[in-house]
């Protein structure tokens, strides 16, 4: 089977901080017989949190670090939370976004690059399409406004009229 990388996920929670997704490869030049593909840092719900979604989104613009918090801590709590709050409103099934949300929040996230050859090279760098950005930007914003919507209940002030104020 030359030329073909077999995935194996091999997991050492007793013996490493984060599982990692290796693969064997028979390919010439290969760097030895094992190659590391990814950290596997969280498990939620049976589905692996990959090192390298939090390193993509955060690298994309969709993930910002937790506030007063420096290093890799500081984009995986905010990751995380997003991903425990995603699954309680898919659970719960009734929230949704409206069409006109989801437009207004591209066309801003796609202001942040100088032009769209800036985004189509982070595209390519990462090896994914416009559409995966979109269905990240979509979960990020989901989860900001579900957060936002059972907050109001507490509050007499959102976030987000903070923000505007």
């Amino acid at each position: 089977m030359t030329g073909k990388i077999f995935f194996v996920l091999v997991i050492f929670m007793t013996f490493l901080p984060a599982a990692q997704a290796m693969a064997i490869s028979d390919e010439p030049g290969a760097p030895g017989p094992w190659v590391v593909l990814d950290d596997v840092i969280a498990v939620i719900a049976d589905e692996a949190v990959l090192l390298s979604d939090v390193t993509m989104e955060h690298d994309l613009g969709l993930l910002e670090p937790a506030s007063g918090e420096k290093g890799f801590e500081a984009l995986l709590k905010p990751y995380l939370n997003r991903l425990v709050i995603i699954r309680e409103a898919e659970e719960i099934g009734s929230f949704s976004l409206a069409s006109g949300q989801v437009q207004e929040a591209y066309s801003g996230y796609l202001s942040r690059f100088e032009d769209e050859e800036a985004f189509e090279v982070k595209l390519k760098q990462w090896g994914i399409d416009e559409q995966e950005v979109i269905t990240r930007l979509v979960r990020a914003l989901t989860a900001s406004l579900y957060t936002e919507s059972r907050i109001q209940f507490f509050i007499g002030v959102l976030p987000s009229e903070i923000e505007q104020a």
